[in-house]
């Protein structure tokens, strides 16, 4: 793990509000109904079905899958991904959260792949 966070990510136009995940495994279709997935596929996620599985598209295909199989990197609406901060973080910017180490953070969406905005 790093020493220190990377810089503030650009204040631009930032809002990704389309829900969707990265896949970290292969999951093979074996039911009707369930959606192949390979690693690194981006899953766009429309409903959950129940506690551990989701429905989700990647590209033309749409079905279930088991959630912990992706990254979700923007929750669907009304669920909340809680993280826990690592390292002190003081802010940098207007509209930077300040951090300290195991302070736990509401995210609610994903910047970039080292950057998230929560509250």
């Amino acid at each position: 793990m790093p020493d220190v966070p990377p810089p503030s990510p650009p204040k631009g136009d930032c809002n990704v509000v389309t829900p969707y995940g990265i896949a970290l495994f292969d999951f093979p279709a074996t039911q009707p109904g369930d959606l192949a997935l390979q690693t690194n596929d981006v899953v766009m996620l429309i409903r959950r079905v129940n506690k551990e599985w989701l429905y989700g598209k990647v590209c033309d295909k749409e079905g279930i899958f088991p959630e912990n199989f992706v990254q979700i990197q923007v929750p669907l609406p009304g669920e909340d991904q809680i993280v826990t901060a690592l390292y002190e973080f003081r802010p940098q910017m207007a509209g930077d959260l300040a951090l300290r180490p195991g302070q736990k953070i509401k995210v609610i969406k994903q910047i970039s792949n080292d950057w998230l905005y929560g509250e």
